[in-house]
């Protein structure tokens, strides 16, 4: 049995840093993860409070573990599954639990080092690639879409200042990008709120 991941997981020789940078990279998974976690919730019919504080506390704990954004494509995979075929709240429940406990066995016990060993690289990044152009052709169809003429104008001057920027860690690109979209949902999309709406604390339901 393999425990050492448990006494290491303070024994992080690299210090955490709040910069720029940081920060930038903590807005990295916005553009996948929140809509994701949003259209899920709607799709599924789930507590947005338990998703939004549960992920949350998870990611914490993988910064501290790991010290760096961990991006759990299979849970991607699925919420466009769930989003695109309309799955159940129970369904998906089940489908996270059996991942999670398949996960837990095989990191106790060696066998995802195993795996490691045998499944070729190629393999995983033909997985990363199908899933990049399965979450692009959602975000083309049903977000950027959306909008029309207007939102596809706006992706594309986002595009071409990433890829302007990409590199830049004077000028994050994240920052910028996420700045555009706050301007840009302030000026033209603050009228499209519905009238009862309402901010208000919520604690996760078991």
């Amino acid at each position: 049995m393999h425990f050492n991941f448990i006494k290491s997981w303070w024994q992080q020789p690299n210090p955490l840093r709040f910069n720029r940078n940081e920060f930038a990279g903590a807005l990295g998974d916005i553009g996948t993860s929140l809509p994701l976690l949003v259209g899920v919730t709607l799709a599924a019919k789930l507590n947005a409070a338990s998703v939004l504080v549960v992920f949350g506390v998870m990611q914490i704990f993988t910064a501290l573990r790991y010290r760096l954004p961990m991006p759990v494509q299979p849970l991607k995979a699925m919420a466009a599954l769930v989003i695109a075929q309309g799955i159940s709240g129970s369904v998906l429940h089940g489908a996270g639990l059996a991942i999670g406990i398949f996960m837990l066995v095989l990191t106790i016990t060696g066998g995802v080092d195993a795996i490691a060993r045998f499944v070729p690289l190629t393999v995983v990044r033909g997985l990363q690639l199908g899933l990049g152009l399965t979450l692009a052709s959602l975000a083309l169809k049903q977000y950027v879409a959306s909008d029309g003429v207007a939102g596809y104008a706006l992706a594309a001057v986002v595009f071409l200042i990433v890829l302007a920027l990409f590199g830049n860690h004077r000028i994050p690109a994240a920052l910028v990008a996420v700045g555009i979209g706050v301007v840009y949902a302030v000026l033209f999309k603050s009228n499209s709120l519905p009238g009862n709406w309402s901010v208000c604390l919520s604690l996760p339901q078991p």
